[in-house]
């Protein structure tokens, strides 16, 4: 296992015995395949977008072939794509890259009338292949030679020209296996029983971790010992989301309120790459994500953030030379202010938040400062709200309207605004912002 990078306060039990171990049986479990193993056999059922609606490994007639677990939601699986398309135009004959997901047909008939460049088949609707390759990070790659034969279980970046060249005329190539954890809970501390560790009853510790390979980039809110809310986690964070989360503040801020000063190594803060920010799995993110865990039962939610910040402060400080905290700056930003007109009550008595088929976003009992997270987080820039409104309104940002935001244009929202007796207006003001500065 990875070394643990300790800054750390840990309390342990002395009568280790008092662990509870519970023994699992599986019962007519189906069959899970590995590096090695012929799946010549294996059916292939629910094929979108392929002449072929079914088939089997085998009746591919000798192709090299690249089960691609992904789905419609997964940024890193469809960024992927791309690459894909790539390869199978290369090599039409000999190469077949096969994407599967659970999702439903129409869903994902759905995604790619979207994505008009795209031409690669699917498999639809799956609850056996995910079963015969188990693993709980997408995008999740089982390369099967022309034989039958799975040769690697991988992730997308090993999948390149290169290595797909190298493949076909049987030269030698080491790609890096993938390992997922299978019985990873985020609701349970982490590094106690199954959570990749010890068999230890730990009564407090405050704890930072390199990269845990093997589990996707999550957070938890809390975690739970023996039926008590102890504390919480976030695994494979980058450095601004877990202060972010220490501070009480969007995460959103990542883009739009972060500021350094004097910092040895800025880019293992926020990379100028937009391209690393696609997976927390890829080198970028390998080297710069932690993991955080907090058990400390008695304390409420901002004594146990407190304890975090310190805790952070105190190993970054000793390992990048940093500290963070909150600070006041000056800057371009946006206030979101009244026009006067009454603001229109919701309809819904829910708060929910959706995206439909056509690509459009509703917020259902969204307040103004969630309003004025969700306009920072598409432009970039920060939005203040000066409202000083309780009020929450139901309303839907189509589409069209979405592209015009992201391309940091937030005037294209004036008529919506308006409507909701809401305006927009440029200024040069102190925001609050995240700063981190040399130690």
């Amino acid at each position: 296992m990875k070394s643990v990078l300790f800054f750390i306060t840990v309390i342990l039990m002395s009568d280790l015995s008092a662990c509870a171990q519970t023994a699992v049986t599986k019962i007519n479990a189906p069959q899970t395949y590995n590096i090695g193993d012929d799946v010549s056999g294996l059916p292939l059922n629910k094929i979108i977008r392929y002449p072929a609606r079914q088939t089997t490994i085998g009746a591919l007639h000798g192709k090299l072939i690249i089960l691609d677990f992904w789905a419609t939601w997964c940024s890193p699986c469809v960024a992927a794509f791309t690459k894909f398309e790539e390869i199978q135009k290369k090599w039409p004959e000999q190469v077949l890259i096969l994407p599967v997901t659970s999702e439903s047909t129409a869903v994902v008939e759905h995604f790619f009338e979207r994505k008009k460049s795209f031409s690669l088949p699917s498999l639809v609707e799956d609850s056996t292949l995910v079963i015969h390759f188990p693993h709980t990070v997408i995008p999740h790659e089982v390369i099967i030679d022309a034989a039958g034969k799975v040769v690697a279980i991988t992730g997308s970046e090993e999948i390149t020209l290169e290595s797909i060249e190298r493949l076909l005329v049987h030269q030698p190539i080491a790609l890096e296996t993938k390992k997922d954890i299978m019985n990873f809970r985020m609701d349970m501390p982490m590094l106690i029983d199954s959570n990749n560790g010890m068999d230890h009853t730990i009564l407090f510790r405050s704890m930072v971790m390199p990269h845990v390979e093997g589990v996707a980039s999550l957070s938890s809110p809390f975690t739970i010992m023996n039926g008590q809310v102890v504390g919480f986690n976030m695994v494979n964070s980058l450095i601004p989301h877990l202060y972010l989360f220490a501070l009480n503040r969007p995460q959103e801020w990542m883009f739009s309120r972060l500021v350094m000063e004097n910092i040895q190594d800025p880019n293992s803060i926020r990379s100028e790459n937009q391209e690393d920010y696609v997976s927390a799995s890829g080198p970028w993110g390998k080297k710069n994500a932690y993991s955080y865990d907090l058990i400390a039962p008695g304390l409420n939610d901002a004594e146990r953030k407190t304890m975090m910040l310190q805790t952070l402060n105190a190993f970054f400080g000793q390992a990048r030379n940093l500290s963070g905290s909150l600070a006041l700056r000056t800057a371009d930003a946006y206030e979101l202010r009244l026009t006067g007109k009454k603001i229109p009550a919701p309809t819904s008595d829910t708060k929910v938040v959706y995206t439909d088929e056509e690509g459009n976003e509703t917020s259902q009992q969204m307040t103004m400062p969630e309003l004025c997270v969700y306009i920072e987080n598409n432009i970039h820039e920060p939005v203040v709200d000066l409202t000083r409104s309780t009020a929450t309104i139901d309303i839907t940002i189509s589409k069209t309207l979405l592209r015009a935001i992201k391309k940091s244009d937030p005037s294209a929202l004036k008529t919506l605004l308006a409507e909701y007796g809401l305006y927009l207006v440029r200024a040069r003001r102190q925001v609050e912002v995240l700063l981190f500065k040399k130690k």
